[in-house]
C-alpha cells in the first residue's frame, strides 16, 4: 500500500513532486535566463542565498507570497512556474491530493488501484471512505473548487449590500 502526499508518495514510493520539481527547475532556469546569481535573487526577494539554493535543489519550496514575488521578478505567471501546461492531469491531481490534505484526509493505492488508475480516499477516523478514478476525483475537486468561488462571489455581494444599505429596510 502506497500512502500518496502532495509532492511525494510516503512509504518509500517513487517521487511524485513534479510541481516541486517545475518550480525548483523553473526557479534555475530563470534566474540563469535573467544573468542573476543566487545571490543577486536572494537579494531582490530579501532572503538567503542558501534559501534559493534549497529551492533550485529542490530541498523545499517557497511559499505563496515568495512564489508570486519570483514570478513578478521574472516576470512570468504561477501557472508557468508550477509548469502546468507541462502535465495539466497531473498538476489537477496535485492540486486534488493538496485540497484532500487540507481537509484532513490521504490517498491510497495498492497495485490494483494503480493499474486501474484509481485512489482510495481515506479519512483517520474513519478509514476508506471512497474509492475514485483519478479523472472523477480531478472533476469533483474542480466543481468543489468551481462552488466555492461562485459562493464566495455570493457572500461578497451580499456582504457589500449588508454595509452600504440602510439598516431599517
Amino acid at each position: 500500500m502506497i500512502v500518496l502526499k502532495h509532492g511525494k508518495k510516503k512509504e518509500g514510493g517513487e517521487v511524485m513532486g513534479k510541481i516541486k520539481e517545475n518550480i525548483s527547475s523553473n526557479i534555475t532556469k530563470h534566474r540563469k535566463n535573467m544573468g542573476l546569481s543566487q545571490k543577486d535573487l536572494a537579494d531582490r526577494l530579501g532572503t538567503k542565498p542558501s534559501t534559493v539554493s534549497s529551492w533550485e535543489q529542490s530541498v523545499s519550496t517557497p511559499n505563496a507570497e515568495m512564489l508570486f514575488e519570483i514570478c513578478r521578478i521574472f516576470n512570468i505567471t504561477v501557472d508557468e512556474i508550477y509548469g502546468v501546461n507541462e502535465d495539466e492531469t497531473e498538476y489537477k491531481l496535485m492540486k486534488a491530493i493538496q485540497h484532500l490534505e487540507d481537509a484532513g484526509f490521504y490517498i491510497e493505492q495498492d497495485e490494483k488501484d494503480i493499474e486501474r488508475n484509481e485512489y482510495q480516499i481515506c479519512h483517520p477516523d474513519f478509514g476508506t471512505v471512497t474509492v475514485m478514478q483519478q479523472h472523477d476525483l480531478i472533476n469533483l475537486v474542480d466543481k468543489i473548487l468551481q462552488d466555492s468561488i461562485e459562493y464566495q462571489e455570493r457572500y461578497i455581494i451580499e456582504r457589500i449590500r449588508t454595509e452600504f444599505l440602510p439598516k431599517n429596510k
